[in-house]
């Protein structure tokens, strides 16, 4: 009788467990009145509207940069707004839907987005994807990226630096970002993590 009750127990407190991580909550909350806005010695500059796929979708991660704010949605679509006017700059879905894990990593020319274990570039004035790879390693972090290289961290206790390809106004490859930080062109670099 005790091993029956101890199992109902457990599969109680496990089922409730499993219900808790899935509650999410829904709303429509009113913009704050202006007497609201004033005692908390805020103004409102602008506001905007990203259309969602429905109550599964919402915001993954929400970065600003300079005079832009990166937006990345659970579903794997990335609006880029003017930070100044709320105006959408661009907007881009690509690769599989609700396949985002990480957020978003950006540098004057790209924003890269990890989709499923594919890696996205995409062309900062415009969404385009600059190119994509998969690397044929399973990320585990966030990339990371400067004016000249890009870091990856993989599954397996490395973390991988890449050069950044340089392109021609045309889209066609001329070489690999220079840097003083590396002696050399880096073109692939791993670091074992102990």
């Amino acid at each position: 009788m005790r091993i029956f009750i101890l199992t109902c127990a457990l599969f109680f407190i496990a089922f409730n467990a499993k219900s808790a991580d899935n509650l999410r909550i829904f709303s429509q909350p009113e913009i704050p009145s202006q007497e609201v806005l004033d005692r908390l010695n805020l103004k409102m500059m602008w506001r905007a509207f990203s259309p969602m796929e429905g109550k599964r979708d919402g915001y993954h991660d929400v970065q600003i940069s300079e005079n832009q704010i990166i937006a990345q949605t659970r579903s794997g679509t990335i609006v880029v707004f003017n930070s100044e006017t709320g105006e959408v700059i661009w907007k881009t879905n690509f690769g599989k839907p609700y396949q985002v894990f990480y957020n978003l990593a950006f540098n004057d020319k790209f924003v890269f987005a990890v989709n499923e274990n594919d890696l996205y570039a995409l062309d900062r004035k415009n969404g385009s994807i600059a190119w994509q790879s998969s690397f044929g390693l399973s990320i585990s972090a966030p990339p990371s990226v400067d004016k000249h290289h890009l870091f990856l961290s993989g599954s397996n206790g490395r973390i991988y630096c890449y050069a950044l390809p340089l392109f021609k106004k045309n889209g066609e490859f001329s070489g690999y970002e220079k840097s003083d930080f590396f002696n050399r062109i880096t073109k692939k670099a791993i670091v074992d993590i102990p």
